[in-house]
């Protein structure tokens, strides 16, 4: 989701949007690139960094990907009011600042 936001993020950009080491995220990026779905470039301003690119087939899943979220996001709030729904999303907003601070 990030590279659909932002393609060719370096492996270090990507590690740290997701707030996560960078061996988690080259460990990442050889599992997406063994499916064929981002491609690993040199860097051209600083070749010790990488750059990933999405490939053709790394953006054809962004609408699926999309609309899974969705669905996973309306099963999980079915039952909540919107109040309650946005109690939840302050609260897991706060605990993502506080993971990140």
């Amino acid at each position: 989701m990030q590279l659909w936001a932002q393609d060719g993020q370096t492996q270090a950009q990507l590690a740290a949007a997701l707030g996560v080491e960078a061996p988690t995220i080259t460990k990442m990026v050889a599992r997406m690139e063994a499916h064929g779905l981002v491609a690993r470039h040199a860097d051209d301003a600083d070749r010790r960094a990488s750059r990933v690119y999405l490939t053709a087939e790394g953006k054809r899943l962004k609408r699926p990907v999309e609309r899974a979220w969705k669905k996973l996001a309306e099963e999980m709030t079915a039952e909540l009011s919107e109040r309650q729904q946005g109690s939840l999303r302050a609260g897991l907003r706060s605990a993502v600042h506080n993971l990140q601070g």
